[in-house]
């Protein structure tokens, strides 16, 4: 074993890693296999890794997103820079993205607007967002981010300053994690934290600190209070918008339909997995319930699995929409901004998982890339494959006039029932106009992406070659049609 992976797989270890969610299994697997080690291991994962019981505090947290469509990693930079590097080599059709806020981060910010519930905070580089807050506009406070949202972190004038074991809040009074249960250990960490909390701050003790020898507890909250009395003075000196103190590392990693594939294929590593596992488990508490008992059942029967996927097909299945429901697309740009598309089901092929949805228009504005004008009556007819890179839209005009067609180039298009249609936009497109003209459009953001590195080389290619492969076949149908 030579030195440099020695001193790699002795770095790596030294992470602590906390992982929560539907993916935590397979993401698991990963981590131990890249020499990080788990902490506060769950039953399962206890069972099905043989680990040790450790409560010692994660120095990494990763957790699902609210909607299961991905992870959140948060810690300290240069440690979540290592579980990111791995998880970019392993799951290469991910997608990740990097706020520029970071969790926790303390800002001097003035008020600058007020709407309804909403004060806008300048921080600087960003405004955050107070919510239920009783500031007044030009008023300077101390905010701390405590979600980086996509469009505008939330923020809190309650604040707080975070260490390992412990966390120094402006409120008096000693907490305790409510997964430290012995009552014993509790009362040993309140009678601790009244003799050394600082004046004017509470604590609250983390899940790490059950058992934790008590001097690294008082050295730690020594060294909080150092920082808080720094944080006070800088408040008086720095104007408005600062950075007073630098919080964790955010990322956000959304996972597509090959991605979720490719995390499937690591959890039968460990355990029956039935097919698309994470994308059922995604659609919410009642399928991932489904998903459970199912793989149980399998495990114990295996010799019926083909009649127990029937069963849960049918289940799945039924959940189709029927023709004329509404569909609501959920259309999710790279850098994680999502609108919502809507149209009514004309036709539904479940056998081929093909949908097509017809969408009514308004007057005014354009039609995307065309720069045709949209006039009220305008309809586009959108052509669905479940799990195709690619959907497509020819629009019309009230009287049936062909006005164009748009090929949106994106990630492997999933259903959630009962209604919805979701998919990850990949920039490039392709458009045909009514002449027969074909173009491929928004390569420079495609390129963007790549660069900024939301996405990798393979899904950037993935995506131009959908578009070639379209503008190929849309120009080879022109000339069939020009010859004849």
């Amino acid at each position: 074993m030579n030195d440099y992976f020695l001193v790699f797989q002795l770095t790596q270890q030294s992470i602590l890693i906390k992982i929560r969610g539907i993916h935590s299994t397979a993401l698991t697997k990963i981590m131990l296999g890249n020499g990080f080690k788990i902490t506060q291991a769950t039953s399962v994962q206890v069972e099905r890794f043989n680990l040790e019981n450790n409560f010692e505090q994660p120095d990494v947290d990763i957790v699902d997103f609210e909607n299961k469509q991905g992870i959140i990693i948060t810690g300290e930079t240069d440690k979540v820079k290592k579980i990111e590097e791995v998880l970019r080599t392993d799951l290469e059709d991910a997608v990740f993205r990097i706020p520029i806020i970071k969790l926790n981060s303390l800002y001097k910010g003035k008020v600058v607007k007020i709407s309804g519930n909403e004060a806008f905070v300048d921080i600087g580089n960003c405004y955050a967002l107070l919510l239920d807050e009783a500031v007044n506009e030009g008023e300077e406070h101390v905010v701390e981010i405590v979600k980086t949202d996509i469009q505008y972190p939330i923020a809190t004038t309650k604040i707080s300053i975070i260490g390992k074991y412990a966390i120094l809040i402006e409120q008096e009074g000693i907490k305790i994690s409510k997964k430290i249960k012995n009552s014993e250990n509790r009362q040993e960490l309140y009678s601790l934290g009244e003799k050394i909390k600082p004046e004017n701050w509470g604590i609250i003790f983390r899940t790490g600190a059950a058992n934790q020898n008590p001097s690294i507890l008082i050295q730690e909250v020594s060294e909080l209070n150092k920082k808080a009395k720094e944080l006070m003075k800088r408040k008086k000196e720095t104007a408005s918008p600062a950075l007073l103190l630098e919080g964790n590392e955010n990322v956000f990693i959304e996972f597509t339909s090959r991605a979720k594939k490719k995390l499937d294929d690591i959890r039968q590593e460990i355990v029956k997995t039935i097919n698309q596992h994470h994308y059922y488990k995604s659609i919410g508490h009642e399928y991932s319930l489904l998903v459970d008992f199912t793989e149980e059942i399998l495990t114990k029967y295996p010799k019926m699995e083909n009649n127990i996927l029937e069963i849960f097909n049918k289940i799945y299945t039924r959940e189709f929409p029927k023709k004329g429901d509404q569909i609501l697309i959920e259309h999710v740009k790279i850098n994680g901004y999502q609108f919502i598309l809507s149209g009514i089901l004309t036709n539904l092929d479940p056998n081929n998982n093909h949908l097509s949805i017809k969408r009514l228009f308004r007057g005014g504005g354009h039609f995307d890339g065309l720069n045709i004008p949209k006039q009220t009556g305008d309809y586009g007819i959108t052509e669905i494959k479940l799990g195709s890179w690619n959907l497509q839209t020819e629009y019309y005009s009230k009287n049936g006039e062909f006005k164009g067609a748009y090929y949106n180039i994106n990630t492997g298009i999933e259903f959630y029932p009962p209604n919805r249609l979701r998919y990850i936009d990949l920039a490039i497109d392709v458009i045909k106009w009514p002449n027969g003209e074909v173009k491929i459009i928004d390569k420079e953001e495609l390129n963007k992406a790549y660069e900024s590195k939301l996405i990798s080389e393979k899904l950037k290619t993935k995506a131009e070659q959908e578009a070639e492969e379209i503008f190929e076949k849309l120009k080879t149908e022109n000339k069939t049609n020009n010859s004849t």
